[in-house]
């Protein structure tokens, strides 16, 4: 992704794109706001060139108690961590903390 490209939902910082289409249509979950509270990166190594970066994201059931969380209290915070590669190595490791609130 460009910078100037818009990000599409679901992505990390025009970093990571979405590993599937995960908007909803209106008016189902797509009316929270998502907000990363912290987030540290370790550079194990210099990035030279092209990168890619990975998330595994949540599991099934973590995601669905982020989700229930999400409609009880009307607010949610979960951490994801992502894995950059440069030249097939590991070269830094991401880990954000994301807080959905309505």
């Amino acid at each position: 992704m460009s910078p100037q490209a818009p990000q599409p939902f679901g992505s990390l910082y025009d970093l990571i794109a979405p590993s599937a289409h995960v908007a909803r249509p209106v008016g189902e979950w797509n009316t929270s706001r998502l907000v990363i509270q912290r987030n540290t990166v370790d550079y194990l190594a210099p990035i030279t060139r092209d990168f890619e970066a990975r998330c595994t994201g949540l599991p099934p059931a973590q995601f669905e108690e982020f989700l229930r969380t999400l409609d009880r209290y009307g607010k949610a915070r979960t951490t994801l961590a992502a894995v950059l590669t440069c030249n097939g190595e590991k070269a830094a490791a991401f880990s954000g903390d994301y807080v959905a609130a309505r």
